[in-house]
Order: C-alpha cells, then sequence, then structure tokens
C-alpha cells in the first residue's frame, strides 16, 4: 500500500470482496485518507478508502469495485476461494 505522499507499507490481505477488503498492516493512517493498494502478483493497483482502523486492521472501501470477470481478478478469486482467506 502506498499513499499520495509517497509513504509506503506492507500489508496482508484479510478479506476481500468486489468492494473492498480487511488488510493487516501497521500503517500510520487515519479513517477517511486515501490509499494505493497493488496486487502485484495479478497486477491490480486498486484506489481505496480507509474506513475504519482496528488492532492492526484497516478497512479498505475500493474507489472502483473489483471486476471479478476481468481475466487476473477472476485467478485471484478462484484462489481466495480454493485456500480460503488468511
Amino acid at each position: 500500500m502506498f499513499n499520495d505522499d509517497g509513504a509506503q507499507w506492507d500489508c496482508s490481505i484479510v478479506d476481500i470482496s468486489e468492494t473492498g477488503a480487511k488488510v493487516r498492516s501497521r500503517a500510520d493512517l487515519e479513517a477517511g485518507s486515501f490509499i494505493n493498494m497493488k496486487i502485484t502478483k495479478f497486477n491490480d493497483l486498486r484506489r481505496a478508502e480507509v474506513m475504519w482502523i482496528r488492532d492492526g486492521f484497516l478497512g479498505l472501501r475500493f474507489v472502483i469495485k473489483i471486476d471479478k470477470h476481468q481475466k487476473e481478478m477472476a485467478e485471484f478469486f478462484k484462489l481466495v476461494g480454493k485456500y480460503g482467506r488468511p
């Protein structure tokens, strides 16, 4: 994840849907701020608003929802379904 000021944070996706994600991160952010989340393996860059922060987790709402039928993201959701969410 990174913001418009160039700050970067590692994160782990805990749960994801077409409209948002729950991630584990030590990011120093506030609710209402915007970040960019790069899912490198699937070449997806997603703008998101931080909706909540709690106990090392962040709730993100995607500005543009994920198209589950796009080739790379369809594969991603298939893997999430097969292996469960971390």
